[in-house]
C-alpha cells in the first residue's frame, strides 16, 4: 500500500525558508537604502532651495540698485571680494557679506544682508556657507567722469560674478555630506549717463 505523504519533507522546508531570509534580507536592504537616498535627496533639494533665495535676493538688490564703489576702501576692485557693497533703488546701502560667526552665533559661517543697519543671516541656519565671492565689474565706478581725461572712469555696464560654496554643514568625510557650488553673473539694469 503506497501511503500518501501530507506535508513537507524537512530539505524543503529548508530550502523555502533559506529563500525566504533571502528575499526578506535583500528587502530590508533595498529598504534601507532607498531611506538614505531619500533623505540625501531631500537635504540637496534643501541646499539648492537656500542657494536660489540667496542668488535671487542678491540678483533683486544688483538688478534695481546699482554698485556702491565708493563705499569700498580700495579702488579698483581686481581681486574678488567677500563683500558687495550697493546703493538700491531709494539710495540706501545694501551689504552682502561672507561672515565666519554669524550675529546669531550659529555655529556656520553665513551670508548677511545689512540694509542700512545691523546685519542679518540671509543662509539658513542649517547652511554653512564656504565661500562666498563677489567678482565686480568693471572694476572703476562707471557713472563717475574723470575731467582730467574728459571721459567716465569706464565704459560697461555695472555687473557682479556671485560664487557660493554651500553645504549641510557635516564633515566631508561623512556619507551624508552634500556640498552645493552655485555661480551667476547679473547685471545692473540702472545705467545712468
Amino acid at each position: 500500500m503506497t501511503g500518501d505523504k501530507n506535508g513537507f519533507t524537512l530539505m524543503e522546508m529548508l530550502v523555502s525558508l533559506a529563500l525566504f531570509s533571502v528575499v526578506v534580507t535583500i528587502s530590508t536592504d533595498l529598504f534601507f537604502t532607498f531611506q538614505r537616498v531619500s533623505r540625501k535627496t531631500e537635504s540637496f533639494e534643501h541646499l539648492v532651495s537656500d542657494a536660489r533665495l540667496i542668488i535671487e535676493q542678491i540678483a533683486r538688490e544688483v538688478r534695481e540698485g546699482t554698485i556702491h564703489y565708493s563705499a569700498y576702501p580700495t579702488l579698483p576692485l581686481n581681486t574678488p571680494q567677500t563683500t558687495l557693497k550697493i546703493l538700491d533703488s531709494s539710495a540706501v546701502p545694501v551689504e552682502f557679506a561672507f561672515n565666519a560667526s554669524c550675529p546669531d552665533n550659529s555655529e556656520f559661517p553665513c551670508l548677511t544682508i545689512a540694509r542700512g543697519g545691523s546685519p542679518e543671516r540671509l543662509s539658513g541656519v542649517d547652511t554653512r556657507v564656504i565661500n562666498a565671492q563677489f567678482f565686480i565689474s568693471p572694476t572703476l565706478d562707471p557713472f563717475n567722469f574723470s575731467a582730467d581725461t574728459g571721459n567716465y572712469l569706464a565704459d560697461s555696464q555695472p555687473r557682479v560674478t556671485v560664487a557660493l560654496s554651500l553645504d549641510n554643514g557635516k564633515d566631508a568625510g561623512d556619507p551624508n555630506y552634500i556640498r552645493y557650488d552655485v555661480q551667476t553673473t547679473i547685471s545692473s539694469r540702472v545705467y545712468r549717463r
